[in-house]
């Protein structure tokens, strides 16, 4: 038609240039008819604009043929409830105890994560982490060559020479001492939990990508102990309530898990944690977690 290529020109001169456009997101794409979201929809992020900005990008051969969304990390069944995986995890788990250390293995490889490397020594738990550069590690407390706190050291040495990687220790008894050791003035991308926690699947591999995430994940049971004989003025200034708050922090609760667990709104919840806040003198910092810092003034750290 006569008027078709002016008409197209038009409409040329109207669209951007692809120079103009943003930056190409590498992990969303179209193939197959379907829109491939690699992660997941943040927090006030339009579902909508994540799929526009894909064919923005694609030269659709079939206009009219459906498209379909699909999300990378489709969620999972633990213990008949539905839990969505953020990110498939590296980890490396050390026990000397084999049957042990292969069931942790097979529990988080069922939850759809990665075990790049099994360790049944400490000297070997930190060649594999300098060898595959796991995201996480998942260490017993008393593990070869001396069966004593060998795998504890290891994790401690882990958390100085590699901050990149998040360690979860594991142990069979109740030792704060323990905790602190391994806390040391950093109490980010850190978790110590009783072995019996793995035996709840669900709660075992949340405290795990929680850790990941570069939160906490401590045990209830020591961190009861902890706030029990903890003698430190600010603390003292605590509300039963405010430390039944800051002790689920320390665990590594959300708010919502924290409402769920002490039955309280979520307002209340937010009024709570921002009382331990003042009294623990821990103003609002671009370059500090105030949660972190509350589970530091909780450990005895300034």
């Amino acid at each position: 038609m006569p008027g078709a290529d002016a008409a197209q020109a038009r409409v040329a001169a109207d669209l951007p240039d692809r120079a103009q456009l943003p930056a190409k997101r590498a992990s969303d794409h179209l193939q197959n008819a379907g829109v491939h979201l690699d992660r997941r929809v943040g927090f006030g992020e339009d579902l909508g604009d994540r799929v526009l900005h894909v064919l923005e990008f694609t030269r659709i051969d079939e206009p009219h043929r459906p498209l379909d969304v699909r999300h990378r990390y489709p969620p999972r069944y633990i213990g008949q409830r539905l839990v969505t995986i953020v990110r498939t995890l590296r980890i490396v788990v050390a026990d000397d105890n084999a049957l042990l250390r292969e069931g942790i293995a097979s529990l988080l490889e069922e939850a759809g994560h990665e075990v790049v490397g099994r360790s049944a020594s400490a000297d070997d738990l930190m060649l594999k982490i300098r060898s595959y550069a796991p995201d996480v590690a998942i260490v017993d407390v008393r593990m070869p060559p001396g069966y004593a706190d060998d795998g504890l050291v290891a994790a401690v040495e882990t958390r100085r020479a590699h901050p990149e990687v998040a360690v979860l220790v594991l142990s069979q008894h109740l030792e704060p001492s323990y905790m602190l050791e391994l806390v040391g003035d950093d109490a980010s991308g850190v978790g110590y939990l009783l072995k019996d926690r793995v035996r709840d699947v669900a709660e075992f591999v949340d405290a795990v990508e929680r850790v990941a995430a570069g939160g906490t994940a401590f045990d209830p049971e020591v961190v009861k102990t902890l706030v029990g004989g903890h003698r430190d003025a600010a603390i003292d200034e605590l509300t039963e309530r405010e430390r039944d708050v800051l002790s689920l922090i320390a665990e590594g609760r959300s708010n919502k898990g924290i409402g769920k667990q002490l039955h309280l709104s979520q307002r209340g919840v937010e009024r709570h944690v921002q009382g331990i806040f003042e009294k623990l003198g821990l103003p609002e910092s671009e370059d500090d977690n105030r949660r972190v810092r509350a589970v530091l003034a909780l450990l005895g750290h300034t």
